[in-house]
């Protein structure tokens, strides 16, 4: 019995994760995409505990899509729940899913013309690509990248 619900469970998991890719390859359905996200939580948290990284991923998806129908407040809360996931996940804040977190709340800050906070959010990102990846990775010239359009857009709101 118990080998079959283990089974049960990891089939389970493996579903909800096939929806989630499926639906994140669609792009401009969000509506659609929360609902599935919201099927798919339920079962992450009846199968995973609190702090699995797929529940912080998960929750970042959602404020994807919310901030995708300029849900802004709701993607930035959605943002906040992934980072307190993930850094009980990782055991603090020096992690890749914690800086794409970053990255995803400043181009919402940025959407909304906090340009101070959003560049706060980019160069929160930006330190801890420094930390983990080596010089010149994609991910560390996209976070510059994000810093100077800050600046840009900062610019012409003047």
């Amino acid at each position: 019995y118990n080998m079959r619900k283990f089974f049960f469970a990891s089939d389970q998991i493996h579903i909800a994760e096939s929806m989630v890719d499926i639906i994140r390859a669609r792009s401009g359905q969000p509506e659609r995409a929360l609902a599935i996200y919201r099927n798919a939580m339920l079962v992450y948290k009846e199968y995973l505990s609190d702090d699995h990284v797929l529940i912080g991923r998960l929750l970042v998806f959602e404020g994807d899509s919310h901030a995708e129908d300029h849900e802004f407040s709701t993607a930035i809360d959605r943002y906040e729940e992934a980072k307190g996931v993930f850094s009980k996940a990782f055991g603090g804040e020096c992690a890749v899913d914690f800086a794409l977190v970053a990255v995803n709340i400043g181009k919402v800050l940025l959407r909304k013309c906090d340009y101070d906070s959003a560049k706060a959010s980019f160069t929160s990102a930006l330190d801890i690509y420094q930390q983990i990846l080596p010089e010149g990775h994609p991910k560390i010239r996209s976070a510059l990248n994000h810093l100077d359009r800050v600046e840009q857009e900062e610019a012409l709101c003047v």
